[in-house]
């Protein structure tokens, strides 16, 4: 499967999980299960290697290609239910504990770094949005386990 692909399946999920999240449908389950699927595939994409825009022979450089980075699709899995979840409890907090998965599998340090963003994010959207103190402090407990493990 090409890194296009991927592109497009995830962005299929994110379009079904924010059409969840919206005020009409209220439906979190639905949403919660389009991110543990993103989850499993960026997972899987954070053991590999994302081929390189340039591509060089003999020392000459021959294609430059426009390449999906994993920082990308981080934000494409992301940033639209982040924006959509943050005054759902139960859907910040799967997003942060999928973080934390994909962080254990995130060898470079720009992976890391876009991982690390996007819960920093959450937990801010987290703590202006959750009137409740009990739900504020599980969203902390989440992030400073991605924080433990992305540190």
């Amino acid at each position: 499967m090409r890194l296009q692909d991927v592109e497009f399946a995830i962005n299929q999920l994110v379009e079904i999980a924010v059409r969840a999240l919206s005020p009409g449908i209220n439906d979190p389950f639905t949403a919660i299960a389009c991110v543990d699927r993103l989850g499993v595939a960026l997972t899987r994409l954070a053991k590999k290697t994302i081929p390189p825009a340039y591509c060089y022979d003999d020392n000459t450089l021959r294609l430059v290609m426009d390449v999906v980075t994993f920082d990308g699709l981080i934000n494409s899995a992301f940033n639209q239910i982040r924006q959509n979840a943050r005054s759902s409890v139960a859907v910040t907090i799967r997003l942060l504990e999928t973080i934390a998965i994909i962080g254990l599998q995130t060898t470079s340090d720009r992976e890391r770094a876009a991982l690390l963003h996007q819960a920093e994010m959450i937990k801010r959207g987290s703590d202006e949005s959750l009137p409740e103190e009990y739900d504020r402090h599980e969203v902390e407990r989440c992030f400073q386990i991605i924080e433990n493990i992305l540190g």
